[in-house]
């Protein structure tokens, strides 16, 4: 399999502070470390949507895919993981809960396939209440698989 560089970044409310005021800087400083890095996927966890920041543009990745999670109220904003690529992936949303979902990408290449899950477990729960937030996931989509994301 060809190599490939994974990163994932948290990036805490879409850039933003509690109050949704957008933080410039911080967006910034994730950029000159995605920019000296170079990934080739991109994961980014707490990609929150406002109208501020177009995560994919802000990257520079010619590929992005979303895993949104299920709103409780439509004036808050989408709360999502995402994946940015520097090339197509297969993707697809798998809902873990009634409030979380998992971004799940796959890339095959020369016969073998890569799968990459990223997720975000909701942070009150206990250790035993994530692992089975995540069953979902399991099995294994391939030998060639990694789990990324926020696991508090």
């Amino acid at each position: 399999m060809a190599k490939v560089k994974i990163m994932n970044y948290n990036v805490w409310r879409g850039f933003h502070t509690f109050g949704h005021v957008f933080q410039q800087e911080r967006l910034d400083a994730a950029r000159r470390v995605v920019d000296k890095e170079q990934p080739d996927l991109l994961a980014l966890t707490e990609a929150w949507h406002y109208d501020v920041v177009d995560h994919q543009k802000a990257f520079n990745f010619p590929y992005a895919y979303r895993a949104p999670f299920p709103r409780e109220d439509q004036n808050e904003p989408i709360k999502s993981n995402m994946l940015l690529a520097r090339f197509p992936l297969e993707a697809q949303v798998i809902n873990l809960s009634p409030r979380r979902a998992a971004l799940r990408a796959q890339y095959s290449f020369k016969g073998k396939m890569l799968a990459v899950d990223v997720v975000h477990p909701q942070v009150q729960c206990t250790e035993e209440e994530k692992i089975q937030e995540l069953q979902p996931l399991f099995p294994f989509p391939s030998n060639h698989y990694i789990l990324t994301g926020d696991f508090n």
